[in-house]
């Protein structure tokens, strides 16, 4: 009785054959997009340095050239907002922070800008 049972352990059943999987490693960029959508957070790479080279070519700058630029000229920036705030008391004025790999970035938004056809609702922020 055994020597059968061990028989029949050494046999092989196809529905015990797994084929063999080799699974790619994930790229650094799809590792942050995971950790956000799990933990809302990462230890890695800032998500906006993922898309530095394509923001440089259309001239959008740093939060930290934006913070280190004078006053005067319009620039370009972008990162995640990590507060926002639009006090009854401001009459429409939004205040955000956003950060990108950089630096965080004071912003503040006024009502001619965000009201429609203001320049942000025109899609051209």
């Amino acid at each position: 009785m055994f020597a059968v049972a061990a028989e029949r352990e050494r046999t092989t059943i196809a529905e015990q054959q797994e084929p063999t999987v080799t699974l790619q490693q994930m790229t650094d960029g799809h590792n942050v997009i995971q950790h956000y959508s799990h933990t809302e957070l990462t230890l890695r790479q800032h998500p906006i340095a993922f898309l530095r080279k394509d923001l440089s070519a259309r001239q959008i700058v740093t939060c930290e050239e934006a913070m280190a630029a004078r006053d005067g000229p319009w620039l370009m920036t972008g990162g995640l907002v990590l507060v926002r705030q639009k006090p009854g008391s401001a009459k429409g004025v939004i205040f955000l922070t956003i950060e990108d790999e950089t630096a965080p970035a004071n912003v503040v938004v006024w009502p001619k800008l965000f009201e429609p056809g203001g320049r942000l609702c025109s899609g051209r922020a």
